[in-house]
């Protein structure tokens, strides 16, 4: 820019020059030669820096383009030798060993599949056992909850403090029936009565006690109501004797 304005004042000084001697026609005539070089030359300077662009640009097309070409190349070569591979493992083979060969991939892909299968299976019958295992000893508990349940209602029915209710005397019958428990009952006759109650399981209530006559006189005679039978003992210093089943 400063070089124009220089030159365009140079014409100026030479145009009012020639004005001045009287040649102001020929100097005039020079001047659009003078001030059109800046110009032309501006854009000879402009113009390869546009060429320079264009021509990167289409150096980086064409190595995207032979990047794709060479993958695309890659890919097919290996499907092709992946194929001539094959192709190499069966030529020469009869008809009946391609066949023992496929039959035998397809045997272990079978074999593999029904491994998988079985190792599923054994994770759920895991699974089943864990839960029936749970629930099994979640209903254990519950029947315990309710033997207590049911021993401190009879204790708080028959005013006995609850330490003296064990657990050998709320053992359930095991599913016996009355005539069943009663004839048990008197096959216990001289034995304690904790030996029966682990027998038939505890008695419904005590029935009454009263000082006995037995022995040296300390000790009590004790009633037990089951269900359809009433068992009698002896019972002193802790030992409870059966004496009768009525």
């Amino acid at each position: 820019m400063r070089r124009k304005f220089a030159v365009l004042c140079m014409a100026t000084a030479v145009a009012l020059a020639a004005a001045g001697c009287g040649g102001g026609e020929e100097k005039e005539a020079q001047m659009p030669t003078v001030t059109a070089a800046p110009a032309k030359e501006a854009e000879e300077t402009k113009e390869p820096e546009a060429t320079v662009s264009a021509d990167e640009t289409a150096s980086d097309n064409q190595e995207e383009s032979a990047s794709s070409q060479e993958t695309a190349k890659k890919a097919k070569k290996k499907k092709t030798k992946a194929k001539e591979t094959t192709a190499a493992a069966e030529e020469g083979s009869s008809a009946e060993e391609i066949e023992a060969a496929r039959a035998k991939a397809q045997a272990e892909e079978t074999a593999k599949q029904e491994a998988q299968r079985q190792e599923e299976e054994q994770a759920r019958l895991a699974q089943e056992e864990e839960a029936r295992r749970l629930a099994e000893e979640a209903q254990r508990l519950a029947q315990e909850e309710e033997a207590q349940r049911i021993a401190q209602e009879q204790a708080a029915a028959q005013n006995v403090p609850q330490g003296e209710i064990t657990d050998q005397e709320i053992q359930d019958s095991g599913g016996v029936s009355m005539e069943e428990a009663k004839s048990i009952a008197q096959s216990y006759v001289g034995a304690s009565l904790d030996e029966l109650i682990g027998a038939i399981g505890g008695p419904l209530r005590e029935a009454g006690r009263m000082p006995s006559c037995q022995g040296d006189g300390t000790g009590e005679d004790a009633a037990y109501e089951y269900d359809g039978f009433t068992v009698t003992t002896y019972e002193k210093d802790g030992a409870r004797t059966v004496t009768g089943v009525e």
